[in-house]
């Protein structure tokens, strides 16, 4: 396969050569349209699927060599214009399609953007607000968390109240408690001053004279 493409290109160049040469020899002697048909046909009894290429090659020197001018009846006129219109309307219509297909895929484009910017906006929505949830979820752990320990301060506070009250009964129990110790001393003295009466008076009744 690769063989036979480049000994196909071989034979393109071979005929590309033969017709460059030809027209530099045309050129050289100035050849007139006859001999270029007699150069033409020769090549193309060589090389007739050359055809169309020989032909444009040949009138494009023709052109360089000669001025020609085309006469053209008024209905030949109207047709090549009536042609002419139709193949540019076609060209016009086939642009007008290809801009609109153009343009019905830059809207796919540009809609297939937006679904997926808001595609995104509700992901950074849903990712914001888990982060919200989580930081009022966090904020209110927190809360509680102060709220205990609040709770102990008061907790502590109040047994510290309670140890100052039972401090202030233990003191007025010991109050108390000396209070009674100096009546009963008291009595004590009492009792023995008591006595010490009664035996002066017994010892003093029994001394004196009856």
């Amino acid at each position: 396969m690769a063989w036979e493409t480049k000994s196909h290109r071989q034979a393109e160049e071979l005929q590309d050569l033969q017709v460059r040469l030809a027209r530099q020899e045309a050129q050289e002697l100035q050849v007139h349209p006859e001999q270029a048909e007699k150069l033409v046909a020769q090549e193309l009894q060589v090389h007739p699927e050359q055809a169309e290429k020989l032909v444009a090659q040949e009138l494009q020197v023709l052109l360089e060599q000669v001025d020609l001018q085309v006469l053209l009846e008024q209905v030949d006129l109207q047709v090549l214009l009536e042609q002419a219109e139709t193949q540019v309307r076609a060209v016009v219509r086939e642009q007008a399609v290809r801009l609109e297909a153009q343009a019905l895929r830059v809207q796919a484009v540009v809609r297939e953007q937006a679904v997926r910017l808001e595609a995104l906006d509700l992901r950074v929505q849903a990712v914001v607000r888990e982060q919200a949830v989580r930081l009022e979820a966090q904020e209110h752990r927190e809360l509680v968390h102060l709220e205990r320990l609040e709770a102990q301060a008061l907790q502590v506070q109040v047994e510290r109240l309670e140890a100052q009250a039972l401090q202030v009964q233990v003191e007025r129990l010991e109050a108390q408690a000396l209070q009674v110790q100096a009546e009963r001393l008291e009595l004590v003295h009492l009792e023995r001053l008591e006595h010490l009466v009664v035996d002066h008076l017994l010892d003093k009744f029994l001394l004196s004279p009856t």
